[in-house]
């Protein structure tokens, strides 16, 4: 009896091992850590976008002068706004599940039903 559970918790350790070797070497679903770098990629990029639109906004309210008439601060101004509307823009359409641009129907049709099998 004690030899046969030993033979068994080895056995059952050799298929957990088995399952774990099948996964790492031909996983069901994308690796996270790629993922997660992206993740990071796009916070940073995010970060970089709102501090060069907060740096920017500082330099057209110092270029502004109402004595001066200068106009100087509308091409900051301008810079700004294209500057946010990327940013909206890169918040609001990129992401894990961004669009993929497939024109071929017979790639569509064996992607949406392999998922629903």
């Amino acid at each position: 009896p004690f030899l046969s559970s030993l033979t068994e918790a080895s056995t059952k350790k050799e298929r957990e091992l088995e399952e774990i070797k099948r996964n790492i070497l031909l996983p069901n679903k994308p690796i996270q850590i790629a993922h997660t770098n992206t993740n990071i990629m796009d916070n940073l990029r995010h970060k970089i976008t709102l501090t060069l639109i907060l740096f920017l906004s500082f330099i057209a309210f110092a270029s502004y002068h109402k004595g001066t008439g200068s106009t100087a601060w509308l091409q900051w101004v301008t810079l700004i706004i294209m500057l946010f509307f990327a940013y909206v823009f890169d918040v609001s359409f990129t992401n894990s599940s961004m669009f993929i641009f497939d024109p071929d129907a017979d790639n569509w049709r064996r992607k949406t039903e392999a998922l629903g099998a």
